[in-house]
């Protein structure tokens, strides 16, 4: 038997983790927001010039932390559970990067 669940305000967490994966998804002709969005800044991509760490990775934790957040919120809405553990994997990696990133700096 399976659970039928409705759409709601929980759903909203399986749009925010897609907008997440589409932040830093590379499209055609290498296209990516991300790197759009950084350039239109005038912000660096790489932590030292072409290499090092890539910060939009670390900057998608503004897509990652929401997209728990709301499935915690709302566990028995549509994608909930899904969008709990791909958000909450991908934000426990993000900050693990973010504090590599970080010990990198300080040290």
């Amino acid at each position: 038997m399976t659970i039928k669940r409705s759409f709601g305000s929980g759903s909203i967490a399986l749009f925010v983790l897609i907008s997440g994966f589409l932040f830093n998804f590379k499209f055609q002709n290498d296209f990516m927001i991300s790197h759009y969005l950084f350039h239109l800044f005038n912000w660096d991509i790489y932590t030292n010039g072409d290499e090092g760490f890539h910060i939009p990775f670390i900057a998608a934790i503004i897509f990652w932390l929401p997209t728990v957040l709301i499935s915690k919120k709302y566990p028995n809405d549509f994608g909930t559970s899904l969008s709990y553990k791909v958000g909450g994997f991908m934000l426990v990696a993000s900050s693990i990067v973010f504090t590599v990133f970080l010990l990198g700096i300080l040290v």
